[in-house]
């Protein structure tokens, strides 16, 4: 896993145990030794769980009063270089229609904002009928500013 670590990389799925009591409703209580499994693998592998909106509970054993359950078992975790590249994603928890689990949708969305292309002049455009017009309009503006930036 440590060479995984450099990259930008996703896991998810359903990983059948919960990481904490109150991501459960109803069925017997969850055993310790679980939990601390899979938040001490989580952490060994320098995981980050990347957050979701929606339902607590991804998954139901599709019974009703008192042998119904409910929990979350599924999630998605990021290393450490995708959660920085990708700060602002998230994990949709969508509505489960016919089945046990519910869909995830995840949504990456980066805090590094495109860079800005250079400004390029076309010589063509000194052919256009109003160019001369447009110049010396913008040129005639009240530009406030260091004199770079009124360039």
């Amino acid at each position: 896993m440590e060479e995984m670590n450099s990259a930008q990389w996703l896991v998810g799925g359903d990983f059948n145990v919960i990481l904490d009591e109150s991501e459960k409703l109803g069925g017997l209580p969850v055993t310790q030794q679980e939990v601390e499994d899979f938040a001490q693998c989580i952490n060994n592998c320098a995981l980050t769980e990347i957050q979701f909106t929606g339902s607590l509970y991804t998954w139901w054993n599709g019974r009703i009063e008192e042998g119904c359950i409910f929990k979350r078992l599924d999630r998605v975790f990021g290393s450490i270089e995708f959660t920085q590249e990708f700060a602002q994603s998230e994990v949709q928890h969508l509505i489960r229609e016919g089945f046990d689990h519910a869909p995830l949708h995840v949504l990456c969305r980066s805090m590094n904002v495109p860079a800005k292309k250079p400004f390029r002049f076309l010589n063509f455009w000194t052919k256009h009928y109003n160019f001369k017009g447009v110049v010396e309009k913008v040129w005639g503006e009240n530009i406030i500013g260091s004199p770079f930036s009124c360039i």
